[in-house]
């Protein structure tokens, strides 16, 4: 549930939430505004040093520029291209936020579908870096579905669970889709134990980037 108070700032700005002289958000006014949960899930958020301007970036082409390929793809896809109306997004926050659980899987699952985790392509998309490549293997460009269930530093947590081959048939475009796929024909519990995993990858792929292995334990943990 969005908090009451951001009814009522009809003009608000996300340049608003920021103290652009000390280079952060501005936690007096983020916590004034919105509820708990929210305002972690802002302040989460890393903040470029650069505070570089808005852009236009064409979401098709991996390096945000349009061409008439990819213009000619979309126009394509046309009915087929997967959308996530108002009424099915309501009821997937819905399921996230009503989930059996601590609240730190709520807020990451939260933060996961909105696409709010500071993974290597949102990070070049912020301008904050310029390389988007995965930092642990290297291999792919890592975006949040890569981080979470196909790199090699977090594949054999959903093989020890035998969840590798569910995990891939779903909807690759975005964590959004696949967990609203996810939540599609799944109880409560199995949502929670597939969010509590995905939970562990990110974890796992935080220690990773800083040189440390913890897989084992996220894997003793869910076979218990």
């Amino acid at each position: 549930m969005l908090s009451s108070n951001i009814t009522q700032q009809h003009d608000l700005r996300v340049a608003d939430l920021i103290d652009y002289e000390a280079g952060a958000w501005n936690k007096e006014v983020i916590w004034s505004i919105f509820n708990e949960e929210e305002a972690r899930a802002i302040l989460a958020i890393p903040l470029s040093a650069s505070h570089p301007s808005d852009s236009l970036f064409w979401w098709p082409n991996k390096n945000g520029e349009y061409t008439v390929k990819s213009g000619y793809w979309l126009a394509k896809q046309g009915n087929q291209m997967p959308r996530i109306d108002l009424g099915s997004e309501n009821i997937l926050w819905s399921k996230i936020w009503n989930l059996n659980g601590p609240p730190k899987l709520r807020h990451f699952l939260w933060q996961a579908c909105k696409g709010s985790l500071p993974v290597m392509e949102r990070l070049r998309h912020r301008h904050i870096t310029m390389n988007a490549m995965c930092p642990i293997c290297k291999e792919e460009e890592e975006t949040i579905i890569h981080a979470i269930f196909e790199c090699s530093n977090v594949r054999e947590i959903w093989q020890h669970r035998n969840l590798q081959e569910t995990i891939n048939e779903g909807p690759a475009g975005s964590f959004m889709e696949r967990w609203k796929w996810l939540c599609e024909g799944r109880n409560a519990d199995d949502l929670r134990l597939i969010g509590a995993l995905a939970w562990g990858c990110w974890f796992c792929r935080n220690k990773a980037v800083v040189g440390q292995t913890v897989q084992q334990k996220v894997m003793t943990a869910a076979g218990s």
